[in-house]
C-alpha cells in the first residue's frame, strides 16, 4: 500500500519506508523521522517538531526537492537494512542498479537469482 511520506500540502509521515525516485528506477530506503525539540525550565518546547529525512543514505534537508511531495510504502527497519545493504552493494560494484535516479533497463540488470 502507497502512502505520502510528504504531502504536497506539507504533512508529514515519520516512519521506514522504500520508493522509487524515478519511473521504473530502484526501490531506495527512506527514513523520515521526528526530532523532539529540547524543553526549557518551564516544560515548554523550544520551538515545534523537526524532521529529518534520509533518502537512499543522503540527508535530504530542506525538503525543497520533494515539493510535489513524495509516496512510498511503509516497511521494517529490518527490510529498511535489507535495502541499505543492497543499495550499497550496487554503489561499490558499480551495478546498473546503482544509479537511484535512472530508469533500469532489463537487459543490462543482472539476473535476481
Amino acid at each position: 500500500m502507497r502512502v505520502w511520506i510528504i504531502s504536497p500540502d506539507d504533512t508529514f509521515r515519520p516512519g521506514f519506508y522504500r520508493c522509487r525516485l524515478a519511473k521504473q528506477a530502484p526501490l531506495v530506503p527512506v527514513v523520515l523521522a521526528e526530532i523532539a525539540p529540547p524543553v526549557d525550565e518551564d516544560g515548554e518546547a523550544m520551538w515545534d517538531y523537526l524532521y529529518s529525512l534520509v533518502v537512499d543514505g543522503q540527508q535530504r534537508c530542506p525538503f525543497t526537492e520533494f515539493s510535489k511531495g513524495l509516496v512510498g510504502e511503509p516497511i521494517t527497519e529490518a527490510e529498511l537494512r535489507y535495502l541499505e545493504a543492497t543499495r550499497a552493494y550496487d554503489r561499490q560494484h558499480d551495478t546498473p542498479l546503482a544509479d537511484a535516479r535512472k530508469r533500469i533497463d532489463p537487459l543490462q540488470s543482472p539476473l535476481p537469482f
